[in-house]
């Protein structure tokens, strides 16, 4: 087996692994999680990120004081105008967890590791 395929499968591997235990974590947030609905109070840019805008939810726990958080997925447009309502699911006891609850939002990097993973394992398998 040439050292180049031996590198892509245990590349591939790690990766396939990664995407596997952070579906499971995303599995178990969801199900310790609850959801409100938040509110869209503005949208920071960030210089490193090309001027993307992430928006910035603000939103009540039950029970505690209102919670601000900024969403880690950016983009070039506004999808959410400020103002408007989006769903959040967050932890009980930890709303510093709080996340908008949207398919692509929480689950949209693990389908990536996991055909990553799929593809290196593919290519290291086929380099012999």
């Amino acid at each position: 087996m040439p050292p180049l395929s031996i590198i892509a499968t245990w590349a591939g591997l790690f990766f396939l692994l990664w995407g596997v235990i952070q579906a499971c974590q995303l599995i178990s947030y969801y199900r310790r999680s609850v959801t409100t609905i938040g509110t869209v109070k503005a949208y920071r840019r960030h210089t490193v990120t090309r001027g993307r805008r992430f928006p910035v939810v603000q939103f009540k726990p039950d029970p505690g004081p209102r919670v601000e958080f900024e969403s880690k997925f950016g983009r070039n447009w506004e999808k959410y105008p400020v103002g408007s309502q989006v769903p959040v699911r967050y932890l009980p006891g930890t709303p510093e967890s709080a996340k908008i609850d949207s398919a692509f939002e929480i689950w949209w990097d693990i389908p990536w590791f996991i055909a990553l993973g799929l593809g290196l394992i593919a290519f290291g398998s086929q380099a012999t």
